[in-house]
């Protein structure tokens, strides 16, 4: 263990302490911050006031307390001062007699930006039909957020302690509509794509470099006489991939930093992120902590594979050949990501579950709402089950490998490393009998 830990170490020092590092990491965070501010010290220096919007809401639900409609305006109220959206009125229309008409004529009256329709009852659960005209983002949010709190609403009226599900909202935005959240929320998948596949790539980069470096100058040779080949395997996955979590925990804090100095320059316009945003601003958390899971078992299990490629090449040139596959696959589930809003439903949620696809494809489906909790916690499961498989099975062949200076094809070698790694068991087991 410690000589693990001492390579570990090294090969992670090696990485960190280069002033490449520092430099590189500095303009990053300048460049992040200074985006993520940028929307509220655009706003501080606006003039423009915020048009006036209307919200009708229309309470049809079956058994559910009288209350309800009430408590939900009140909460929808606060919301929506709590975010600084002062000027939306919320009016009730439970009572209309011509409530046909008001929901066949909605998209006809521009006067009012949205129409809340609550139907269901508390036995099989609340629904919501929201109709929009002409409603800001933030409010959008807000709306969706607090409808998704109906049944809670309702069974705290009467049964506090009772623990009941979300109200998922349709959305219906209108023949005419020029808001689709899916453009939006695709924009924002991207933006977590394409750091998470950068830092596949530097994985891909790092480990074969210095795998490659010790084979070149034979130094390898002597540093497996002193450890275990298993052991320089996964110091090797364990440096790379601790400096990788590192590069992700610096960019949260620069995005954190970023996000608190859009509070203490102007508090009252903080919320001009979630006005971005809009309707997918109260999924960002839990995709955020979807993207950290898939970031971690995804990287290690493209370290793992890239570590063994790393090991079967004798050059830098060899390895830039070795890799190809490996790249074509990381490259496939990018164009994947990316085009997921516009591929069928039922296709994106079954490539979820691919682990070689699922670490770049998992966190943009769940923001598209193709695939529930339920798909991301089976596809997790079966990434990290897809990376103690590919780690117990790579590591012996790794062995083999590691010392071998072949140049033959790529697929001969990969088979002579296996071969290799199945004739050292037969002779340890043998070992073990006698």
């Amino acid at each position: 263990m410690k000589k693990f830990r001492f390579l570990v170490g090294f090969g992670l020092a090696k990485r960190v302490k280069t002033k490449a590092f520092w430099i590189a990491n500095v303009v990053l965070g300048l460049i992040m911050i200074t985006l993520l501010i940028l929307p509220t010290i655009i706003s501080v220096f606006s003039s423009d006031e915020t048009a006036d919007q209307t919200v009708w809401v229309i309470d049809n639900s079956v058994d559910s307390p009288d209350l309800l409609e009430e408590t939900f305006i009140t909460h929808l109220n606060d919301w929506l001062l709590l975010v600084g959206e002062e000027n939306v009125d919320v009016v009730s229309k439970t009572g209309a007699a011509n409530q046909a008409e008001l929901i066949d004529g909605f998209f006809d009256n521009h006067e009012i930006s949205a129409l809340i329709m609550i139907g269901g009852n508390q036995v099989s659960g609340l629904t919501a039909m929201v109709l929009v005209n002409d409603l800001s983002d933030m409010t959008t949010s807000v709306v969706s957020m607090t409808v998704r709190d109906l049944n809670r609403l309702a069974a705290s009226l009467v049964y506090p302690e009772l623990n009941v599900g979300d109200v998922s909202p349709v959305f219906d935005f209108g023949p005419d509509a020029s808001h689709i959240p899916d453009e939006l929320a695709m924009a924002i998948g991207q933006i977590l794509v394409i750091p998470l596949f950068l830092l596949i790539q530097l994985g891909f980069s790092f480990i074969g470099v210095d795998i490659i470096e010790e084979k070149s100058t034979k130094s390898i040779e002597i540093i497996i006489a002193s450890v275990p080949p298993k052991t320089h395997f996964l110091s090797k996955i364990g440096a790379v991939g601790c400096f990788i979590l590192i590069q992700f925990a610096l960019k949260i804090i620069y995005a954190l930093i970023g996000l608190g100095l859009n509070h203490l320059i102007a508090p009252g316009e903080s919320a001009q992120w979630g006005q971005i945003l809009g309707p997918v601003f109260n999924l960002l958390v839990p995709t955020l902590i979807v993207t950290l899971f898939t970031t971690i078992f995804g990287v290690l299990m493209f370290l793992v594979i890239g570590a063994f490629m790393a090991s079967l090449a004798t050059s830098n040139e060899d390895y830039q050949q070795v890799q190809v596959p490996l790249m074509i696959i990381t490259m496939l589930g990018y164009f994947i990501a990316m085009m997921a809003s516009v591929m069928p439903q039922s296709l994106v949620q079954v490539l979820s579950y691919i682990p070689l696809i699922s670490p770049m494809l998992l966190p943009v489906a769940y923001l598209l709402g193709i695939v529930s909790v339920v798909d991301v916690v089976i596809s997790i499961l079966i990434l990290v089950i897809t990376l103690l498989a590919v780690t117990f099975v790579l590591a012996p062949a790794y062995r083999a490998s590691i010392l071998s200076y072949d140049q033959s094809k790529v697929t001969t070698r990969i088979i002579n490393s296996f071969r290799q790694a199945k004739e050292y068991r037969k002779m340890q087991k043998q070992k073990s009998k006698e």
